[in-house]
């Protein structure tokens, strides 16, 4: 099934009957941005599924069944399962030495495309991301983001979510760190890992127009995302 007839199914099942709750996340910008559309995030923890989805008036929840998978290839943790063979031709090398890799998404119409730069493999934390690299369709280096990485812990993109315009894209952020004061951490044998799960909004020159910190110390956790 298509995410959006996935989309069109549960939004009809929210009509009938499902709770719909404006929440308070841990931040969100007013966007204004998203005056006619909305992006929808849909999170599974555990037992725990739910969406979020994100409109120029807030943030509502609702609990779900399904929680679809995007692309293998525009999602950071099925990086390792790719090599340079599988890139488009335009993200096949970066100029600078770096590599882009996954995750990796192309604009619905064929006019952009999203990857992520990692240093080279035979370098030092070759998987630790450190750029987002936004190109044309003759490859060519629109422009680029920065990969902040904190102190502690590991930042990594999960994955690109274009509008159907292609004018703006969501770029979703994980930043993991280890907890050290929960109850869970005290009496685990080994690291519990916590994760922070950040979604930006982008125009197609990179200027962020909005963003919302969606999830914060959620012991893992999977997410993906649709427009609506």
């Amino acid at each position: 099934m298509s995410v959006r007839r996935l989309l069109a199914v549960l939004s009809g099942a929210f009509a009938t009957g499902c709770a719909v709750e404006t929440v308070a996340v841990p931040f969100a910008d007013a966007c204004n941005a998203l005056t006619s559309d909305s992006v929808t995030f849909f999170i599974a923890r555990d037992a725990d599924s739910s969406s979020l989805t994100w409109t120029s008036a807030g943030i509502s929840r609702s609990a779900v069944s399904l929680v679809p998978r995007p692309e293998a290839t525009n999602r950071y943790q099925d990086g390792r399962r790719f090599t340079a063979a599988d890139l488009p031709g335009v993200l096949k090398r970066s100029p600078d030495g770096n590599y882009w890799g996954v995750p990796f998404s192309s604009s619905p119409d064929g006019q952009f495309a999203l990857a992520t730069a990692y240093p080279a493999p035979d370098r030092l934390q070759s998987y630790v991301p450190t750029e987002v690299v936004l190109v044309d369709a003759n490859g060519r280096t629109l422009a680029r983001l920065h990969v902040t990485q904190a102190q502690h812990g590991l930042r990594w993109i999960e994955s690109y979510v274009w509008a159907p315009s292609s004018k703006m894209v969501v770029v979703i952020e994980v930043q993991q760190t280890e907890s050290k004061g929960s109850l869970k951490a005290l009496v685990s044998p080994h690291p519990v890992l916590e994760r922070e799960i950040t979604a930006k909004l982008y125009d197609t020159s990179l200027n962020q127009l909005c963003s919302a910190t969606l999830i914060n110390g959620a012991l893992g956790g999977k997410i993906s995302a649709a427009w609506n």
